[in-house]
């Protein structure tokens, strides 16, 4: 099996008994800001010395040519004069033991957990194509900076190689390859004669059984290249099978996608802190032996790195867990090129695209061990016992999350009802403001508690164990306080709630509280009110530790909701009984581009709802539109501004409560107070409502680099409501409470009357997600006689249901019928022969940067005709809008029934369950009967569209 096809090529559904459309598309990425999955430089390298194993080579002849200017036993025509005597093992090998990668500087060590005992992979192999010599093998050794010419008698730095291969595979990192992939013998003569070429074309670090990186976890491990000199490119990419043979030894048969290696991304940090002088030794004819032979010397170089996660090296669409290693490539092997065959690439590759100097090395590597674990509580709201005064029942539920990078084995969840409810002094005692804690009388648990767990998705080195909830657990302090059952100790042989990276459990409980009926008493354990703080807290070892790491709860659904760490959120849950609350909930508009700019308006509705039984004053809104829109965007709006005064309309308000209204000076940028404030205003009864519109217009670009100019927006926004908890049963010192906004129009989308459960931020995104390039066909026209048949629905939009991306373009365009035209013939319509119906593909390039070198390609099968004689037409490539035809000129052209089609265009045969007519005369790779068109090349900003049209003929 081959990587994936280099053509993206796209089955439009057709029309009923008019048409059979194979669709291609070929475009160029070149011209794209450099994506997510991009290398990484390599910021630090942590290396030992290790002493080398000292081994004599007397007598060793120089190469042929060699050079000159580097031995003194080599003439100046580059002719050997003497042999030489050779100390390998004189110094230290230079060992590689960490690497810090990328920005945030990220230690990832060779993973001796899945590879042991070194972390590396289990061979290396050299693909040769053609060249001559047909076996040669060059190393490259670390020597001493003195003397500048080496005498008959000289001092290597690292251990000798037995062979290429073994040199080759090591964390060893004071040797590797000359000039890798040069195809090019030299030409030089002279004093300085530095001979690299050779016939390598593919390097194959092969992992025979394959190692299974989950998902989840495909930043934390990876592969390291390092380049002498740190300024030479190269192409990568990952195995993903191989089941493919070479000289009877398994070979890859698959390839992940490859990644040309951007040659700024060498980082600046070197190997050992230092430039190291190499001795480059060669050996035409013995690639599974010692390579001593003497060639030339290249001066003083650093050693420097890029790192390539397993993420970087496998799209998110990619759902393959097992990789078998990876492969190297020169820098001219095409991205679309079939991997597996490397008989195809290049033999005349030079040392511009050819020169990786590379180290040795073949290590997978995993993110240093940093454990972590995280947990979050949320409560519902009380549910008052039917026939039991003074009794509420509330729901706790409690989530653990490994968000670490490592395993962790007993894994143990208290929850301490006692503490939290009775006695106040929990993990966090609620102490401000004084006297405000008010306990329960008793508690006692309502029923057993849940537990649901879930792994994180792929496979791991050893299976997760999902814990079990104790039976003893009551809640009280003490030994019964802990949730789940310990049953091994944690090892391999006796393993215990072990959590893999991600592994998340749920625990659910019931908790029926007394709170009495003594309302206004002076005993605060019987007098209808609670007010408490309650924590949980987790632990969990890491593998061979004997200190855990732990975690107090925070309150939500979220353990790490500033995305710092789950340590660093840790706020108690407040219950409190009545129960005061508030819900916010906020939705947004399509986008609705403003005519003759590059502007659009869009609304924002928000649902602001008490939700609780008690009264709630003086309530605030805020909506900080700077922050979401610009600040916190991922890719900000040019600029925006808030038309009007927001509307606000009022619902369930009972006499003598006083609504909101719109505050004039809105502006969402230093003044975010959506109502009007003061006091005694804006009080809301349980159950009252507010619906609230504020309409935007933001400017976005015409579709330039970015992320400004560039005509999209990526964002997330969030409101937040606040009031004053008051009336009866309202404790003294009573705070205020706030919600953040749940996206969608429903505060509590739950249902557990605690709007605070729900925060899900609302997305912002312009244009709308689809395929990165968006086709559309339709019928547009049917002639008749040369006239236009009124076709019912033609001139209109009509939302093709299997069709996911065709009302969001519509939509782009600014709605209506923008994305004219029909998908299939209206009942009651039938076609005359000689009809003929004009076709229009509407392309959209919706992505976040420029397609480059776009072409079309649709091959027509019977009983269609291309029509050549009618004019073609295009919309040129621009900004969304109304599409505006013109004539076509070479950008579409048609092609004759049974000619070939141009050479991106794939054949027909290559789409699933595609019914083609007969083949043209190339035998499959040709047009059908019906003939076709190709369209472009066209250059496709970020969010601009164009159009091509054209005419069949029913026979």
């Amino acid at each position: 099996m081959n990587q994936r096809a280099p053509f993206l090529t796209r089955a439009i559904a057709h029309l009923k008994a008019l048409l059979t459309l194979c669709f291609a598309v070929l475009f160029s990425l070149s011209s794209l800001a450099t994506p997510a999955w991009a290398n990484q430089p390599v910021f630090n390298f942590q290396s030992i010395d290790v002493p080398a194993t000292p081994t004599v080579r007397n007598g060793v002849n120089p190469t042929t040519p060699c050079s000159g200017q580097s031995f003194d036993n080599c003439d100046a025509t580059g002719t050997p004069t003497a042999p030489v005597n050779i100390n390998f093992g004189s110094g230290n090998n230079l060992e590689l033991q960490s690497i810090d990668v990328g920005v945030a500087g990220n230690t990832f060590i060779p993973d001796t957990i899945l590879r042991p005992p070194f972390g590396l992979a289990d061979r290396v192999e050299f693909r040769r194509a053609g060249g001559n010599p047909p076996e040669r093998a060059l190393l490259f050794y670390e020597i001493e900076d003195a003397p500048a010419s080496l005498p008959a008698t000289f001092d290597v730095v690292p251990d000798l190689a037995a062979s290429l291969q073994i040199g080759m595979l090591s964390n060893t990192v004071n040797r590797g390859i000359d000039n890798l992939f040069n195809n090019i013998p030299s030409n030089d003569t002279g004093n300085n004669i530095q001979e690299t070429g050779n016939n390598i074309e593919r390097v194959d670090y092969i992992i025979e059984a394959g190692v299974d990186i989950p998902i989840a976890e495909r930043d934390n491990f990876g592969f390291l290249v390092i380049d002498r000199g740190g300024n030479d490119p190269f192409g990568i990419a990952a195995i993903t099978e191989l089941n493919g043979t070479i000289a009877g030894n398994p070979a890859p048969s698959d390839y992940g996608e490859l990644q040309v290696a951007n040659v700024a991304n060498y980082g600046a940090a070197t190997v050992g802190n230092r430039n190291i002088r190499t001795l480059v030794a060669s050996d035409p004819v013995a690639p599974f032996g010692e390579i001593v032979q003497p060639s030339h010397i290249v001066g003083p170089q650093p050693l420097e790195g890029q790192f390539f996660s397993i993420a970087d090296l496998l799209p998110g669409d990619t759902t393959t867990t097992r990789i078998f290693g990876y492969s190297l490539f020169a820098a001219d092997v095409p991205v679309a090129a079939n991997l597996v065959n490397f008989n195809t690439f290049p033999t005349n590759t030079p040392q511009a695209t050819g020169g990786l100097d590379l180290v040795a090395g073949g290590a997978l590597f995993r993110v240093e061990p940093a454990p972590e674990i995280g947990v979050a509580k949320t409560n519902s709201a009380p549910r008052p016992v039917p026939g039991q005064a003074g009794f509420f029942d509330i729901d706790l539920t409690l989530r653990v999350t490994n968000t670490g990078n490592t395993a962790l084995s007993n894994v143990q969840l208290e929850e301490d009802l006692e503490a939290a409810f009775i006695n106040n002094n929990g993990p966090t005692p609620l102490v401000p403001p004084a006297g405000t804690f008010n306990p329960a009388n008793g508690f006692s648990l309502v029923g057993t508690p849940t537990i649901n767990f879930t792994p994180a998705p792929g496979t791991t080195a050893l299976p997760s164990v999902a814990p079990t909830i104790q039976g003893t657990y009551t809640g009280a302090s003490g030994a019964t306080s802990n949730l789940f059952v310990t049953n091994g100790d944690g090892t391999v042989a006796n393993p215990s709630n072990r959590f893999n990276v991600g592994d998340t459990a749920v625990v659910g409980l019931t908790v029926r509280l007394d709170l009495g009926t003594d309302l206004g008493g002076v005993n605060p354990a019987i007098d209808g009110i609670l007010v408490a703080n309650n924590q949980a807290s987790t632990s969990g070892f890491p593998p061979g530790g004997t200190v855990p790491v732990n975690d107090l709860s925070q309150d939500g659904t979220d353990v790490d909701p500033d995305g710092t760490g789950p340590g660093n959120n840790n706020d108690p849950t407040p219950i409190q009984i009545p129960f005061p609350s508030i819900g916010v909930a906020k939705s947004i508009s399509a986008f609705r581009p403003v005519a003759g700019t590059t502007q659009y308006d869009f609304d924002f509705t928000i649902i602001v709802t008490n939700s609780g039984s008690t009264i709630l004053d003086d309530v605030e809104l805020e909506e900080d539109l700077q922050d979401a829109l610009i600040t916190s965007a991922a890719n900000r709006v040019d600029s925006f501004t808030v038309t009007g005064t927001p509307t606000v309309t009022a619902t369930g308000f009972n006499p003598g409560f006083t609504p909101p209204t719109g505050n004039a000076a809105y502006n969402g940028n230093g003044n975010i107070d959506v109502f009007t404030t003061g006091v005694g205003v804006n009080s809301f009864n349980p159950g009252a409502s507010t619906t609230t519109v504020i309409s935007v217009r933001a400017d976005l670009g015409s579709g330039g680099p970015g992320p400004l100019n560039d005509g999209v927006v990526i964002a997330q926004n969030t409101a937040t409501a606040s009031g004053l908890p008051s009336g009866p049963g309202v404790p003294p010192g009573q705070q205020r409470i706030t919600d953040d906004s749940q996206n969608g129009g429903n505060v509590d989308p739950d249902g557990d009357g605690n709007p605070g459960n729900n925060n899900q931020p609302t997305p912002i995104q312009f244009p709308a997600t689809t395929s990165d390039l968006v086709l559309v066909k339709r019928i547009t026209n049917i002639f008749r006689g040369g006239s236009a048949l009124s076709v019912p629905g033609i001139n209109n939009f009509n939302d093709q249901a299997a069709d996911p991306n065709d009302a969001p373009f519509n939509s782009a365009l600014g709605g209506g019928n923008q994305l004219a035209g029909i998908f299939e013939l209206p009942n009651g319509f039938a076609l005359e022969p000689n009809d003929e119906a004009e076709y229009t593909v509407y392309f959209w390039n919706s992505r976040a940067g420029q397609i480059s070198q776009l072409q079309l390609c649709d091959e027509l099968q019977p009983p269609s005709v291309l029509n050549t004689g009618a004019p073609f037409q295009i919309a040129p490539v621009g900004a969304l809008g109304t599409p505006n035809f013109s004539a076509a000129g070479n950008l579409l052209e048609g092609r004759s029934p049974g000619a070939p089609l141009d050479g991106f265009c794939p054949s027909a045969p290559v789409v699933p369950n595609f019914p083609v007519g007969p083949p043209g005369p190339t035998g499959g790779l040709g047009v059908g009967a019906g003939g076709g068109v190709v369209a472009g090349p066209f250059n496709v900003p970020s969010n601009q569209f164009g159009a091509i049209r054209f005419r069949v003929r029913i026979p």
